[in-house]
């Protein structure tokens, strides 16, 4: 904790030194903080992404959906989809028994990893967002949600489910900060290695979630009109996804 806050105090760069008493001797480490912008490179493994596209020049919004299988051999991800932190990836099924390529994540990041699906269309302001998703390990995070009405990386809902947690929610996070909008408690969440359904549902200012079609938390929140979706995970999860599905209310 010291040691953090004397980073904090200093500009980003800056070498600082930190003496430390070890077995009766001492050691000099040099340490230095670094800015949000390199932390966020940092934490992205792959080919930097194009830049997010306005939302106002994605035209009416449409269903659409992602095969991930589609890119089995190469692990590239699919057109349209932006990750902002973590090392997303299609992979060949770690079991036979999926089938099918499927998209991974599995980088710690601190504090969470982003993916984004933007492209023409798929800018909602009403909508219902699907995927199946199975955290396969995590010691401190087992965890997988739905990102929805995103301005960017930072600006966004996200409805959420950790393996190691006993409770379901949705999320508010504005300019990076996370904000807890409503959660049910005592759910009994499928361990790893066990596929979930997860959907939202999001009209006006209703916000709503369900977990294999029995959890449901809802909300009442306009933070955010409009906007696209996406998938998230946190710290060290390390989560596979299959199945996006989106498509717009009228």
């Amino acid at each position: 904790m010291a040691i953090a806050k004397l980073l904090e105090s200093q500009p980003p760069g800056k070498d600082v030194e930190i003496v430390v008493l070890r077995d009766g001797r001492q050691t000099t480490l040099h340490a230095a903080s670094i800015d949000e912008r390199a932390m966020e490179e940092m934490q992205l493994v792959g080919p930097t992404p194009p830049p997010l596209p306005a939302i106002d020049t994605a035209g009416a919004p449409s269903a659409f959906s992602i095969d991930f299988g589609a890119r089995a051999g190469d692990g590239r991800l699919p057109e349209g989809l932006v990750p902002f932190q973590g090392r997303w990836h299609v992979v060949e099924p770690p079991n036979p028994v999926y089938g099918h390529a499927v998209l991974r994540q599995d980088l710690t990041t601190l504090p969470w990893a982003v993916l984004l699906v933007a492209g023409p269309g798929r800018a909602y302001r009403d909508g219902k967002v699907r995927v199946r998703f199975m955290p396969l390990s995590g010691i401190t995070d087992g965890s997988g949600g739905i990102i929805f009405r995103a301005q960017d990386g930072k600006n966004y809902y996200v409805a959420r489910a950790n393996a190691l947690e006993d409770n379901y929610g949705i999320y508010v996070v504005k300019d990076g900060v996370r904000t807890e909008l409503r959660s049910v408690e005592k759910v009994t969440m499928p361990p790893f290695h066990t596929w979930s359904d997860m959907e939202v549902t999001f009209q006006g200012d209703h916000l709503s979630a369900t977990l294999d079609g029995g959890y449901r938390v809802e909300v009442t929140d306009n933070t955010f009109a409009s906007g696209w979706s996406g998938l998230w995970t946190k710290a060290d999860s390390d989560t596979l996804f299959e199945g996006f599905q989106a498509e717009p209310l009228r």
